[in-house]
């Protein structure tokens, strides 16, 4: 799934993207995004969603997602890919769609690196 679209969308804090998220713009996960992307934007080159690992119900309407980001960057002559994996997400159904709750937790470091010279 690309997510540069949504990048975007984040970093101007689009009311379409917020309507993604439980509560919109008022949303904690939401509002990081926003802060992350804008932390970024500078050197991000590409966001993509690589890989869904694993979705656990939680009861009525909820699930508990753990999914994998691998972000591209460019920074002077290098290109750096990082992935990294989010623990914990939670999705919502609400008005008939599910919407993020949260969007997890990674570690410090990331599941893996590799640098690129151009």
């Amino acid at each position: 799934m690309k997510l540069n679209h949504y990048y975007h969308q984040y970093y101007g804090a689009s009311s379409s993207t917020a309507d993604y998220f439980i509560d919109g713009e008022n949303n904690d996960s939401y509002n990081e995004l926003v802060e992350f992307f804008k932390s970024i934007e500078d050197h991000l080159e590409d966001v993509d969603v690589v890989k869904v690992n694993s979705i656990t119900p939680l009861g009525n309407n909820k699930a508990e997602v753990s999914y994998s980001v691998k972000y591209s960057f460019e920074n002077d002559d290098q290109r750096k890919v990082q992935q990294f994996t989010y623990n914990g997400a939670q999705i919502e159904k609400e008005d008939g769609e599910y919407k993020v709750k949260s969007i997890g937790k990674i570690g410090s470091s990331p599941d893996w690196e590799r640098r690129y010279d151009d």
